[in-house]
């Protein structure tokens, strides 16, 4: 009897597949804890800053001031809370899910504005101006207000001219157009044209800088372009950066419970 050829192994069950699903779900997961703890950094140092503040407040006898920074670390929790969320909904089903409802970004600005600029541990003057009103757009709210706070930080961080950092945020709403946009622009050293957009790489950092981790503006990218959208700076040498985020209109594409997971090798999104 004539031995049968064997059969070739299905791709289902090739073990080298299996292992580069295990190694891009592991890459998957090493990128957004990256993420979630340079985010977590933000609200910490807030807790930290104001319960030294809120320490020397109840000392004085200062009842008001305490009650204010009670409110400024019960917010910061609340932000904390929602990150340590999404990580364990990543942990559970391999992906992030966008909660898609109508946002008003000045409503959701506002509370984390006069928090950053009363933050106790900043060692400068910051002034942060928000034009209003801004355009409702469709949105997750938690990660739209992470990837302001990304932005806001990136500026508080590195467009400081002299012991001082102006920051404004606005938006753009445009009848003929699809998208709607929002800048925070500063007036620092602003940036080179070749490094305008590796910034936006995950763990990418300008040359002779090293007081950043190279995640925020990749978190900012990711979050954006997870609603369909996209990221980009304007700047020149001498004069600042105005940081662009633009979302669809409409997100009716983008239902809530969809969800989206990373690209292995890639900072790109998928459904």
């Amino acid at each position: 009897m004539r031995e049968q050829p064997n059969k070739p192994e299905t791709k289902e069950g090739d073990p080298e597949l299996t292992n580069q699903e295990l190694r891009r779900k592991n890459e998957e997961l090493e990128q957004f804890i990256s993420t979630i703890a340079h985010d977590l950094k933000t609200p910490i140092a807030s807790c930290q800053g104001f319960a030294e503040l809120l320490q020397s407040e109840v000392d004085a006898g200062n009842l008001e001031e305490v009650k204010d920074c009670a409110i400024r670390i019960e917010r910061a929790t609340a932000r904390m809370s929602s990150m340590i969320e999404n990580l364990l909904h990543l942990s559970r089903f391999g992906s992030v899910e966008n909660k898609i409802e109508a946002v008003d970004p000045a409503a959701l600005l506002l509370p984390l504005i006069d928090d950053l600029k009363n933050q106790p541990m900043t060692d400068h003057q910051v002034s942060i101006n928000l034009s209003q009103p801004l355009p409702t757009v469709d949105a997750d709210r938690g990660r739209l207000l992470r990837a302001f706070d990304n932005l806001i930080q990136n500026a508080i961080k590195y467009g400081r001219r002299d012991d001082r950092v102006e920051i404004e945020i606005g938006g753009q709403q445009y009848e003929d157009d699809d998208e709607i946009r929002f800048y925070v622009r500063d007036h620092g050293p602003g940036i080179a044209e070749a490094n305008r957009t590796r910034i936006f790489d995950l763990f990418q950092r300008l040359s002779k800088d090293d007081r950043g981790t190279g995640v925020g503006l990749a978190a900012v990218k990711r979050i954006i372009e997870s609603h369909g959208g996209r990221v980009w700076v304007e700047s020149e040498l001498g004069l600042g950066s105005t940081f662009w985020m633009a979302l669809p209109q409409s997100q009716s594409w983008n239902l809530p419970g969809s969800r989206f997971r990373l690209k292995p090798q890639s900072n790109e999104l998928q459904p």
